[in-house]
């Protein structure tokens, strides 16, 4: 979301015929990428209504986007801002993008998707006080479980998908996720295993992984969290 707000701001700049104008995002880093992606014009626009050089505003907080505000510096000086993380906020913001790979998800067979973390890929996610492993708990549990008494149409929510079943329904032909950490470039021990799993499987799936497979899979796993959520589905 930065190459979009660097954007905005850079549009901005032409709007009011200067570059002496400096701006910075405050905002919780989890927040949705698709609230600035799909309301780029409408944060432009607000922008372009509140800000001009005369009134030089110094702050202004957005009505288009929850939980984001803007610091602005006129001319030369120190410009600084205040961003937040939370693990579970960025599990709810972030789960759906797991439905994006839903036609890949076998209807006859068991199906996992693996998702890679790359250090240089998505600065967001931390270990700093096991802030990754909630991340990734909370949002394999949102993908399982969250929608067992929603009967909301999954294609409401994904305008390619044409049949009758419930986001619900669909969710229980994925088996489980892996989110594998790949911290191998970045290793000074290029001899160990670089790599940290966490394995999450579906306590609803029509397929399910059966707990000895798991278990002979994630023993094979180095560094790994595991969890199939029997007596954490509701």
């Amino acid at each position: 979301m930065t190459e979009i707000l660097t954007g905005i701001y850079n549009d901005l700049k032409t709007h009011l015929g200067t570059n002496d104008i400096h701006i910075t995002a405050e905002h919780e880093l989890n927040i949705s990428y698709d609230d600035f992606q799909k309301k780029r014009a409408l944060l432009l626009n607000e922008l372009k209504s509140e800000l001009n050089t005369t009134t030089k505003k110094t702050y202004l907080k957005s009505s288009v986007v929850s939980n984001l505000s803007y610091r602005i510096l006129w001319g030369g000086g120190i410009l600084t801002a205040e961003r937040s993380y939370h693990p579970f906020s960025h599990a709810k913001n972030y789960h759906k993008t797991v439905f994006n790979y839903a036609n890949k998800f076998i209807k006859d067979e068991p199906t996992v998707i693996v998702l890679v973390v790359f250090p240089w890929y998505n600065l967001v996610v931390s270990d700093f006080a096991n802030s990754n492993i909630r991340f990734y708990r909370a949002l394999a549990r949102r993908v399982f479980c969250q929608y067992i008494h929603d009967n909301t149409k999954f294609k409401t929510f994904n305008s390619s998908f044409t049949g009758e079943q419930t986001i619900f329904e669909v969710s229980k032909h994925l088996s489980g996720i892996i989110f594998l950490e790949d911290n191998t470039i970045l290793s000074k021990e290029p001899d160990k295993t670089n790599v940290k799993s966490f394995v999450y499987l579906n306590p609803n799936a029509i397929k399910p992984l059966t707990r000895s497979l798991a278990s002979d899979f994630i023993m094979g796993l180095h560094n790994t969290e595991y969890d199939d959520f029997e007596y954490d589905n509701y």
